[in-house]
């Protein structure tokens, strides 16, 4: 690199105008090892990882006696949060040069709040201070000053996920998405369907498992998701509305295919009318719109309401598309329940968990019915026993 291209770099990192050195190497027809590894650099502080991975990888051969290398791909573990391999990739590149302050930073910080080993954070952090000369911000809160938002991921390994391997795909789930948010965050009409494509890539990864998305997992997941928007300058309503659409579309077990625009119009926390809102919504669609998640939407709302009338229309509307689909009979169980056609009611009930035993909903019902009006406690009880372990999965116990 020529000193004055050093000169504009350091400028431009002191400014954090780090994209700004990824568009310059970008214009240059033949840049060398040295812009690569500055161009990845800042893709890591614009917290491209993803890019940055690609990146240093491809130049490996180049790096792999530079110290530089080996700190910033072991920056890119830490965020990765593969703290033996960063640990690996950071004490090689105080190897190559022991002068290297903030590697050894990384190092104390990686010691002092990932691998609790006090002692050698303490060393870390004492050759950090010999090794650099602007130090100051090397204080006891320097983690949760300097690295607040990268931080804020350790929730991965406080989530009750068992699976060492699903934990490690809804975190590159997560990484995913933001990596989205930064190319979209200047256009908000994309975030709804970024959020909408992360809870179906969250629902789909835990059935692959074999699991149930409960709630200390779907919570901590949306309190993440409000951290990253916030941190992106994305407006409160709107977060707020967008957690909704996630918490929304989460609790689905189900595909579940509602436009992103009118799921954002339908849970915007501005406007309560949520009920009122979904009937206006279902009378403005098209005969060809009316998927069964709409019909299922509306049918609760009036069912929700004692509308037996409507609910009863919208379900023989929608009964050749919902056959097949759990819900559907759940709300024809509870019609055919405000009807007082018990017998009915219980087939209906029966049929969607026959197509979805994990609908809690549906065991509640068939439990009420054989309780209040066939006199069978051992079938409610078995019912019951069926929803209350759901409804413990979904709690988290």
């Amino acid at each position: 690199m020529l000193d004055f291209e050093k000169k504009q770099f350091e400028e431009w990192q002191n400014a954090h105008e780090f994209e700004k050195i990824v568009h310059y190497v970008d214009l240059l027809k033949e840049p060398s090892y040295e812009h690569l590894g500055q161009k990845a650099a800042a893709l890591n502080n614009l917290r491209r990882y993803y890019e940055a991975k690609e990146l240093l990888e491809s130049i490996f051969e180049q790096g792999q006696n530079d110290a530089m290398w080996y700190y910033r791909y072991g920056y890119l573990q830490m965020q990765f949060e593969e703290f033996s391999r960063a640990e690996t990739m950071l004490k090689k590149s105080v190897e190559l040069d022991r002068q290297n302050g903030n590697a050894w930073y990384l190092l104390s910080v990686l010691y002092e709040y990932f691998l609790h080993e006090h002692d050698l954070a303490q060393m870390a952090h004492q050759k950090a201070i010999e090794h650099q000369v602007n130090i100051d911000y090397l204080d006891d809160d320097t983690f949760k000053v300097n690295q607040q938002f990268n931080k804020q991921y350790r929730f991965i390994h406080q989530l009750m996920i068992e699976d060492e391997a699903l934990k490690k795909n809804v975190l590159e789930a997560f990484f995913q998405m933001i990596y989205l948010f930064e190319q979209h965050v200047n256009d908000y009409a994309q975030l709804p369907t970024v959020l909408q494509a992360f809870s179906h890539t969250i629902k789909q990864l835990f059935a692959n498992h074999n699991r149930r998305l409960n709630e200390p997992v779907r919570q901590a997941l949306e309190d993440d998701i409000l951290y990253i928007l916030d941190w992106f300058g994305v407006n409160y309503q709107l977060a707020e509305t967008l957690c909704a659409l996630f918490r929304f579309e989460s609790f689905k077990q189900q595909p579940f295919h509602i436009k992103a625009e009118h799921l954002m119009y339908l849970l915007d926390t501005t406007d309560q009318q949520f009920e009122r809102k979904v009937v206006t919504l279902f009378e403005q669609l098209s005969e060809e719109e009316k998927t069964i998640d709409y019909y299922l939407l509306a049918i609760e709302i009036y069912l929700d309401e004692d509308n037996v009338e409507m609910g009863r229309q919208l379900l023989q509307e929608s009964h050749d598309l919902g056959q097949e689909n759990d819900f559907w009979w759940q709300m024809y169980g509870y019609l055919l329940m405000l009807e007082g056609n018990h017998l009915q009611a219980l087939d209906a009930f029966e049929k969607s968990v026959a197509l979805n035993e994990e609908n809690a909903e549906s065991w509640m019902g068939i439990e009420q019915l054989y309780i209040d009006f066939f006199d069978d406690l051992s079938r409610a009880n078995f019912a019951r026993e069926k929803w209350e372990r759901l409804i413990d999965e979904e709690d988290g116990f």
